[in-house]
């Protein structure tokens, strides 16, 4: 089940970011950026964490 959801939300995530891309490059949307959001608990890596706004 744990692979299952990590999969889905992989490919949820690429399906999101390329739609945002082909949109860009169609000139349908203006420019955008990605943000990052923690639970900003000690879990938290320190990578994920320094990129969390």
């Amino acid at each position: 089940m744990t692979i299952a959801r990590t999969e889905l939300a992989a490919a949820y995530n690429q399906g999101a970011y390329e739609a945002v891309r082909d949109a860009r490059e169609k000139g349908l949307i203006g420019d955008c950026r990605k943000i990052w959001l923690t639970a900003a608990d000690e879990r938290v890596c320190a990578k994920c964490g320094a990129l969390d706004e």
